[in-house]
């Protein structure tokens, strides 16, 4: 079924179109302007102090400007309203609604709260509001302790900073929910009688690049180095026939399941008529009208990632600013990232398996490469968010609304579990590969040493 546009006859709550366009654009604008300006400081900086002390190739203004100015959106992305949609019937010219609603996020907590949403209430509260303001503690101690003479500080800063660059990505699981959630009610637009539209509002926008810039920023940071001489070995790695056949097993199976999976169902929204007639009483009367003009039948809606992705395009041209937000969240996050790693991890295990393959030159960078797109692909995190939000609205069924999960999301797991086994494969033989040529080099200095003596 392909989303029809709402019409003129129903109104959404929250800001009009021209309005979250307007300030999407200013947001996005200012945003890379800033990050701009950090990265010229730093290339100035690196001019003027090129042989003065370390540390002046990174670059910490343009890190900086990011990262403050994702955190000063993430006021207006918990406050602002989030999104609003409308469901409405239309009956000989009356139009009345069956189910409207315009929430920010922390109006949406304090909804789950307040009707015993407790599970769906603490996991919105901890992937929007715990994990950013976990993620500051952690930066302010990281970069605090980074300079400390205490090698034990020093250890923890360099933790600290890993620890942020792996949850980073973990504050924007539910804003995938809410994307399919905008195909599924522009999907039950069916005019005459049948009337609904979901918009995404600025604070989508406002909490979509604060996830985006917190996560790039974060992952531009470098842990404080810590000397142990292994880098002074030159190391070969060692031959490992078994894990690449494994590793290109599992990538097959990760594309075909990713394929799959994002061709399925995910989410499902359908609304039961006898629900919203007990909670509607008004509407009892035109049960026998609605029944004629087969209004139940119409109250169904099912996404897949690929239809969501191809009717974002689509808004896209339509001049929706947070339709391209929400495109790239899916098709560079989730889908792009996901693949360009299981890629780079082929190749990782096709060089361990390689006679003679260098470890320092080769396969120690394509492992940090992919250790970063690890961090940075939402494969995981959209699973996640379709899990929080149908938890979350599950109350919705008492009063006619039903979004429930699909199969394609289990097929979608299966391939993130594909990735994961074969990330900790390669990134595992990797470190034993490293571990046991520190230890023959080690030996073969200490023969050395002897023999000299």
């Amino acid at each position: 079924m392909t989303p029809v546009e709402t019409t003129a006859s129903i109104e959404l709550g929250g800001n009009t179109l021209h309005t979250v366009n307007l300030i999407s654009s200013i947001v996005i604008g200012c945003m890379t302007c800033m990050a701009l300006l950090g990265c010229l400081l730093d290339l100035c900086r690196r001019r003027l102090f090129a042989n003065d002390a370390k540390g002046t190739t990174e670059s910490r203004w343009g890190l900086a400007a990011t990262l403050v100015c994702s955190y000063a959106l993430l006021a207006p992305g918990l406050f602002v309203t989030l999104f609003s949609f409308n469901v409405s019937i239309s009956i000989f010219g009356i139009t009345k609604a069956l189910k409207e609603d315009t929430e920010s996020m922390v109006g949406l907590i304090g909804y789950l709260f307040s009707n015993e949403l407790l599970v769906g209430a603490f996991l919105v509260t901890l992937y929007s509001m715990i994990i950013p303001a976990l993620k500051v503690v952690l930066l302010i101690l990281g970069e605090t302790w980074r300079y400390s003479t205490s090698p034990v500080r020093v250890k923890w800063a360099g933790r600290c900073i890993a620890v942020v660059q792996g949850i980073s990505k973990w504050a924007c699981p539910d804003l995938f929910a809410y994307i399919l959630m905008t195909y599924l009610f522009r999907s039950l637009n069916q005019p005459p009688h049948l009337l609904s539209g979901m918009q995404l509002d600025v604070g989508f926008a406002c909490f979509s690049i604060f996830c985006v810039g917190s996560t790039l920023a974060t992952l531009g940071l470098h842990g404080p180095e810590i000397s142990t001489g292994a880098e002074k070995a030159e190391t070969r790695c060692k031959h490992n026939h078994i894990l690449m056949p494994i590793v290109i097993a599992l990538a097959a199976a990760c594309f075909v399941l990713l394929a799959l999976g994002m061709s399925l169902p995910i989410m499902e929204l359908r609304m039961d008529m006898e629900l919203l007639y007990e909670n509607k009483p008004g509407l009892k009367a035109l049960a026998s009208i609605l029944d004629s003009f087969h209004v139940q039948d119409l109250m169904h809606a099912e996404v897949s990632v690929w239809k969501c992705m191809c009717s974002l395009a689509a808004w896209i041209l339509q001049g929706e600013v947070t339709a391209a937000i929400a495109f790239v969240m899916y098709a560079v996050f989730v889908v792009s990232l996901t693949v360009a790693d299981m890629v780079v991890l082929v190749f990782a295990s096709w060089r361990l398996a390689t006679p003679g393959g260098s470890f320092q030159s080769v396969i120690q960078p394509a492992i940090a490469v992919s250790r970063k797109l690890k961090k940075l692909s939402m494969l995981d995190v959209s699973i996640m968010g379709v899990v929080v939000v149908v938890m979350s609205l599950r109350n919705l069924r008492s009063k006619g609304v039903i979004i429930s999960m699909q199969y394609g999301l289990v097929v979608m797991l299966a391939a993130e579990m594909c990735h994961y086994l074969a990330f900790h494969l390669v990134c595992n033989a990797a470190k034993t590969s490293a571990e046991e040529t520190m230890e023959k080099t080690t030996d073969t200095t200490n023969t050395e040493l002897a023999i000299y003596v």
